[in-house]
C-alpha cells in the first residue's frame, strides 16, 4: 500500500511512502495527470490528510532559466566552447584577424548544439536519473519543466547551433549535428547496455575542437586538428573513470553499465586510469616530432603530465575515494593548463611576417587591435616560462658576440 502524505497540490512536491518496500519517494503533482509512484510501484496512491514537515518540502520554486541552464548541462557546454575556441585559435592568426567574429559565432553555435545535446539525454534519462543521489534533482525528475518544454528547448538550441555554425563552416555545421546524434542517441542509449559507452562518449568530446579548427579554415585531418582531438579524446578516461568510481553505487542504482560498476575491486578501472594518462603524456613529444609545437612543450608538458601520473599512479595502489577524487580534480586543472601550453608554444602563431602585418594590410580597426593583444598576452606568457627566457637570454649573448667579431667593413 502506498500513502502520499500531503494533499496533492497543483505544481507541489508530494512526499510518498510505501508500506511494502519501506522507501520515500518525492513525487511532483501536475494537473491532468494521475499521482502515482514509478512504474514497478505496487499498490495505489491514498492522499491523507497529513502535513509534510517544513524541513520535507522540496517545492522551492525553480526559475524557467535556471531549470533550462541546468537541463543543458550549461557548465559542461561551456567547457566543451573552451576547447572550441583553443581548436580555432591553433589554426593561427590569419583566421582570426580576417574575421574575428567567426570565433564568437562558432562558439556560440558549439554551445547551443552542446546544450540540444544534454537537454536530450535528460528527457530520455528521466527515469533513471530519479534512482540517484547525484541527478534526482535535475528538472526533467523534479517536475521543474515539462516533457513538452524540454523537447521545443532541445529542437530550438540544436536548430540555432547548427545554424551558426553553418554561417561560419559547414564542415563544422555537419560536425556539430553528428556529435548531437551521437550524444544524445547512441552514447546515451548505450549506458544502461555496454562499458563501452565511455569510449563512445570520449569521442563526442573530442569532435568539438575539430568544429572550432574547421571554423578557423582549417582541414579536419590537419595535424593541429587531430592533435587536439587525439589528447581530448584521450583525456576524459582519467576524468570519467574516476568520477565513476566515485559514484559506482549511484550508476549502480540507476541502472547503468560502467567500468567501475562491475569492478568491485577498482583495478579495471584504475588500469584504465593509467593507461591513458601514459598515453596522453606522448601527445606533447607527437606535436613537437611534427613540427606543430615548439620542443618547449614538451618539457613543460613532462612536468605537467608527470604529476597527472603520479596521482594516477597513487589511485591504482590504493582504490579509495579519496584518490579518485584527486584524479578527477587534477583533470580539471590538467586540461586548461595543457591547451593553454599548446597554445603557447604553437608554431602557427610564430610567423614574423604575421607578426608584422604582412599580408593583412586590408584588415583595420579591431583586428589590429586583436592582433597586438594576441602576441602581447603570448610574448608575456613565454616571458614567465624560465627555460624560455634563459633561451632567448643565450641567444641575445650569442647574437651580440657575433656582432662584436664581425669586421667594420661588415657592421
Amino acid at each position: 500500500m502506498l500513502r502520499c502524505l500531503s494533499p496533492p497540490v497543483a505544481g507541489r512536491t508530494v512526499r510518498m511512502i510505501s508500506a511494502t518496500r519501506h522507501s520515500t519517494r518525492y513525487v511532483r503533482y501536475l494537473p491532468g495527470r494521475s499521482l502515482s509512484m514509478p512504474a514497478g510501484s505496487p499498490g495505489s496512491v491514498q492522499p491523507t490528510a497529513l502535513a509534510v514537515p517544513p524541513s520535507q518540502d522540496r517545492d522551492t520554486p525553480v526559475p524557467v532559466v535556471s531549470s533550462l541552464l541546468t537541463l543543458s548541462k550549461a557548465r559542461l557546454s561551456l567547457l566543451v566552447v573552451s576547447t572550441t575556441s583553443t581548436g580555432f585559435l591553433a589554426a593561427g592568426y590569419p583566421a582570426l584577424a580576417s574575421s574575428p567574429s567567426a570565433l564568437v559565432v562558432a562558439s556560440v553555435g558549439t554551445f547551443l548544439c552542446s546544450c540540444s545535446a544534454g537537454a536530450l539525454n535528460q528527457i530520455y534519462e528521466a527515469d533513471r536519473d530519479s534512482r540517484m543521489r547525484r541527478t534526482r534533482k535535475r528538472p526533467m525528475v523534479t517536475g521543474a519543466l515539462s516533457p513538452e518544454i524540454a523537447k521545443a528547448f532541445a529542437l530550438a538550441s540544436g536548430a540555432a547551433g547548427t545554424a551558426s555554425l553553418a554561417a561560419v563552416d559547414t564542415t563544422a555545421a555537419a560536425l556539430g549535428v553528428a556529435n548531437i546524434i551521437l550524444y544524445a542517441g547512441l552514447y546515451t542509449v548505450s549506458k544502461p547496455v555496454t562499458e563501452w559507452n565511455t569510449w563512445i562518449g570520449a569521442a563526442v568530446g573530442a569532435i568539438p575542437p575539430v568544429m572550432g579548427y574547421c571554423a578557423a579554415g582549417g582541414g579536419m585531418l590537419d595535424p593541429p586538428a587531430i592533435a587536439l582531438a587525439s589528447a581530448l579524446y584521450l583525456w576524459q578516461f582519467p576524468h570519467f573513470m574516476a568520477l565513476n568510481w566515485m559514484y559506482r553505487e549511484d550508476y549502480a542504482r540507476g541502472g547503468y553499465e560502467m567500468v567501475a560498476t562491475n569492478d568491485p575491486t577498482g583495478e579495471r578501472t584504475a588500469g584504465v586510469i593509467v593507461r591513458y594518462a601514459a598515453a596522453l603524456s606522448t601527445i606533447p613529444i607527437i606535436c613537437w616530432a611534427t613540427d606543430i609545437t615548439g620542443v618547449m612543450f614538451v618539457v613543460e608538458g613532462f612536468a605537467l603530465n608527470g604529476y597527472a601520473a603520479y596521482v594516477a599512479w597513487k589511485f591504482k595502489k590504493s582504490r579509495t575515494n579519496g584518490n579518485a577524487r584527486k584524479v578527477f580534480l587534477c583533470s580539471l586543472g590538467y586540461l586548461p593548463c595543457w591547451m593553454m601550453l599548446f597554445l603557447l608554444h604553437s608554431k602557427t602563431w610564430d610567423g614574423e611576417d604575421e607578426k608584422d602585418g604582412v599580408g593583412f594590410s586590408i584588415i583595420e580597426g579591431a583586428a589590429n587591435d586583436i592582433q597586438e593583444k594576441i602576441f602581447t598576452i603570448r610574448d608575456a606568457g613565454r616571458d614567465l616560462c624560465l627555460h624560455e627566457a634563459v633561451i632567448n637570454r643565450v641567444s641575445g649573448e650569442d647574437e651580440s658576440v657575433i656582432t662584436e667579431k664581425k669586421p667594420e667593413s661588415q657592421r
